[in-house]
Parts: C-alpha cells; structure tokens; sequence
C-alpha cells in the first residue's frame, strides 16, 4: 500500500526533542575517511536504525549510492550532488527494486526503529523527496504523508517539507519504518528524507487531509517520481 500524500498550509514548526528516537536526522553515524568515494560502511553509519532489504536484515549499507541504478538500495549520501535534501552530513536514500537489477520480485528497502514519542509532539517532520512507493509505517501501519510546504536553499530553488500525524502516540512507544517499493510497474522507485524531527506543529486529521489532497496528490507524486528518478 502507498503512503498517501496531502497538503495542508505552511506553518512555523516548533521542534521538540526526542531523547529517546535516535540518529533523525542521519548525522549521528560512522562517515568514512575519504566521503567523496562511493563505498560500503558499516550498520554504524544507520546508527540507531534497523536497514532491511526485503524484509531481511543486511549487514552494511552503501555511502554515497554505491549501489548501481535499478537495484534496491540503503545508502548514506552527503555531497554536493544531494544538497537539496541534505541538510547536515548525511540524508537517507532508499531505493526499491530487484536485488541483482533484474530479477523479479521486487524488493522494498527499509529502515526501522522504535522508541517513545515525546509528550507534546503532534507530528514528525522531515525533508526530502518522495516517489510513487515511498511509506511512513507506525506501528505496521501506512501512514498519510502530509506536503507540509517548502524551504528554501539556493536562489529559486527548494526542497520539500513533509509531516507526519503522530499526536495518538504522544507519550507512547511507536515502531517507525521508512520503506520505498517499486510499484506501478516501475522498475525501481525511491526517496530521499532529512532533518526528521518531532513537532508541536499539527497536521490535519486524515480523513479532512485526503480530501483536500487529491488534487495536489496527482501533481506531487508526478514531480517528486520524476526528480527521484533521474
């Protein structure tokens, strides 16, 4: 099942911090001595999260996508090359897809960790870019993925922010799995997140979101496939 993607009107987000959820934003891991170069690093470098493959747990995951186009894919990426969704040293790219390239089936790529939701958030924010088969799970279950707004980081250009209804888990342990599955017949399909944090900041209840969500849900999936995809 797709995560689905809805809008609702930019806000100032008030961040409140989790002691609890480790590594959000991606910078906590092992950097390798030379991160210009394409290369394997150790689990460490995910630090505080559980990568799979398929539902199967792996043993190291790529810094800088050292993994060949149109395979499925957990990498650290830092460079100048993912500026727009890097914010820090490092931001999470997954990639569904066969494991060889091509050989069916397709596989999801994940990440996974559980830990106590801070009292007073409301949401869990990050950036980054989505595709068509990008999921937020709570707990094993598809989440809405709400457009939040945009950020600024060069001169006319942007990147997107996206939240995330947590408010029923305020105060409560919650198991948060990112996964991107190729899906629609696809070959492969990704997506690029940063910069997660818990929010005081609310977003609309699902059923309202979905509603005022179609139409931009068609023109977002559109443009987030095509720019995770070139």
């Amino acid at each position: 099942m797709n995560a689905l993607l809805c809008t609702v009107a930019l806000a100032s987000a008030v961040s409140v911090k989790s002691d609890d959820f480790k590594n959000l934003d991606f910078d906590s891991g092992y950097v390798p001595p030379d991160p210009a170069k394409n290369q394997w690093i150790p689990l460490s470098g995910l630090s505080g999260w559980r990568p799979q493959i398929g539902g199967k747990d792996v043993d190291h995951i790529g810094w800088n996508n050292v993994v060949p186009l149109g395979r499925a894919n957990i990498s650290i990426v830092s460079g100048s090359d993912y500026r727009p969704f890097q914010e820090g040293v490092g931001a999470l790219f997954l990639q569904g897809g066969p494991l060889d390239g091509f050989t069916l089936p397709k596989l999801s790529a994940s990440v996974e960790q559980t830990g106590i939701v801070p009292s007073n958030a409301n949401s869990l924010l990050f950036r980054g870019a989505l595709g068509l088969g990008s999921e937020i799970q709570i707990n094993g279950i598809t989440q809405p993925i709400y457009y939040i707004g945009s950020v600024q980081y060069s001169l006319g250009r942007s990147v997107a922010i996206y939240g995330v209804d947590v408010s029923e888990y305020a105060g409560r342990e919650m198991d948060l799995r990112l996964m991107a599955t190729a899906v629609r017949g696809e070959t492969v399909d990704s997506m690029f997140v940063d910069s997660m944090r818990f929010s005081a900041q609310s977003v609309p209840e699902s059923g309202a979101g979905i509603l005022l969500g179609i139409g931009v849900l068609l023109v977002a999936c559109a443009k987030t496939a095509s720019r995770t995809k070139r």
